[in-house]
């Protein structure tokens, strides 16, 4: 999927990667337990499968507006 030149730009990370590092780097890499997140090759497949969606959750918002 390509939001106004999303993809091109983000290169070879997907919009669930993106928003993943980006919520890592909001909390420091921190889970609210306090221990550290992993990496998002070393997240679960669901978990990045849940970040994907949302990814293109927010793109579909986008899209519309």
């Amino acid at each position: 999927m390509e939001i106004m030149g999303i993809k091109q730009l983000t290169m070879d990370q997907s919009l669930g990667e993106i928003a993943y590092n980006a919520y890592c780097e909001a909390v420091g890499y921190k889970s609210v337990r306090g221990d550290t997140l992993p990496i998002w090759e070393d997240q679960s497949e669901r978990l990045q499968e849940a970040w994907e969606r949302a990814g293109e959750a927010v793109a579909e918002f986008l899209e519309k507006s």
